[in-house]
């Protein structure tokens, strides 16, 4: 409810909302935002009965009627608001709050929204894959680690691997693409590893253990980087070796003239930066068209199309992350956030990148090229080398396609005989 009518403790810290008709202007300036209850906005004029705290941080809503429990929980679950946030109670019952400081979900699902910025997509429903999808994961016995805490994604709970000492000179940051997981990296870090060095292999929000938001639209190039940017500030990260390949390096490449502080090296594979003033590859389009054709895919099935040497349990370890069509709201956005014009989110961005790379980047750099991959073909991978300032000439491996991580150990090898 508004500012109107409402029942209000001896403190004024609690305020009970009964079921009623909200003035229906949309959007309201952030003076009188910050004046009222809470609530900024509503694409319904109907809220029902709740509970919220209000605080400095915002609006905390403590008790679910029976109609908003969380699915597959017997009790009334929590939602928080959160980040200049939204919460979305049921179907499109929205209510637009301000920034508040935590979440628990209390199952595998929790009703729950968070956006950066007041015009970013809402999030209904958060999806946690169960822990038993994980038990069968070929030579990847490495123990999960898990934040719940990056700043701005407070509540998400994210996935990361951290292995090697905690001190080492180097650490490798790799960063997983479209539509996989740290997996990916399992033939690459025993290599690193060897070498004495850290590895950290973080799953974006979406994939792999990470949550993941059933809502596509609150999947964007921003709130992707933007990931990235707070586990780097809240790991504490430096003297990194970026490793990336496909969205790892969309992203990824985009996060030196960031921080070039913490970014020593760079090892490319079968990327691009999405500078938007290119146009995409015949081949990328054709992907991106079958992935609006195919909203239910299977990774599994795609890895071991383009990877023929995978075994089963390998093909199956890719399918874990998604027990459903509902898990995979992340892989079928992702073709669609490429930027394919100027004006596209991330592009001017990825420009900047561009320009970074050709002009301040001081780095060592390995690029890597799949020479078989239809997606992000050996003449992209080129258009990209000249791109990067003093990168040497690109090891090519003959037989390897688009996950060039499945042939990864050749290419680890490589890359830290050629630093040596």
């Amino acid at each position: 409810a508004n500012e109107s009518d409402p029942e209000k403790s001896a403190d004024g810290s609690w305020i009970t909302c009964t079921e009623k008709d909200v003035p229906g202007k949309r959007r309201r300036d952030q003076t009188q935002d910050q004046q009222n209850t809470g609530f900024v906005d509503s694409t319904r004029k109907r809220h029902t009965t709740g509970r919220f705290r209000f605080s400095k941080r915002g609006v905390r809503l403590e008790r679910l009627s029976a109609e908003h429990r969380v699915p597959g929980t017997a009790e009334g679950g929590q939602g928080v608001v959160f980040g200049h946030g939204r919460l979305l109670d049921r179907d499109s019952d929205i209510v637009v709050a301000k920034a508040c400081s935590e979440v628990r979900p209390p199952g595998n699902k929790i009703t729950a929204l968070r956006a950066l910025t007041h015009g970013e997509p809402l999030l209904q429903e958060v999806l946690r894959t169960p822990e038993e999808r994980f038990e069968v994961l070929p030579d990847f016995a490495y123990p999960p680690c898990y934040l719940d805490d990056l700043r701005g994604y407070e509540g998400l709970r994210c996935h990361y691997l951290d292995v090697g000492p905690p001190d080492a000179e180097e650490t490798f940051l790799c960063l997983h693409g479209e539509p996989t997981w740290a997996f990916l990296f399992r033939r690459m870090i025993p290599v690193f590893l060897a070498s004495g060095a850290r590895v950290i292999a973080p799953d974006f929000f979406g994939f792999g253990r990470s949550d993941k938001p059933a809502e596509q639209g609150v999947y964007t190039f921003d709130f992707h980087r933007n990931m990235l940017l707070a586990l780097l500030d809240r790991l504490k990260l430096t003297g990194l070796t970026l490793v990336v390949q496909d969205w790892g390096g969309v992203l990824g490449l985009t996060l030196p003239m960031e921080s070039p502080h913490r970014v020593s090296r760079l090892l490319v594979m079968n990327t691009l930066l999405g500078t938007g003033d290119q146009p995409l590859g015949a081949g990328f389009l054709a992907w991106r068209e079958w992935c609006r054709n195919n909203p239910d895919m299977s990774p599994g099935k795609l890895l071991g199309r383009a990877c023929p040497h995978l075994q089963e349990a390998e093909i199956a370890a890719y399918d874990a992350p998604f027990p459903d069509l509902h898990y995979k709201a992340g892989a079928r956005a992702f073709p669609e956030l490429v930027p394919d014009h100027p004006e596209a989110t991330g592009a001017a961005l990825s420009r900047d990148a561009r320009a970074w790379l050709s002009e301040e980047w001081s780095g060592d750099s390995f690029m890597a090229i799949g020479m078989t991959d239809p997606v992000i073909t050996p003449s992209d991978m080129r258009a990209l080398h000249a791109v990067i300032r003093g990168c040497p000439e690109p090891y090519e491996v003959k037989q390897g396609g688009h996950f060039l991580q499945e042939w990864g150990e050749e290419v680890a090898h490589a890359a830290l005989a050629h630093w040596e």
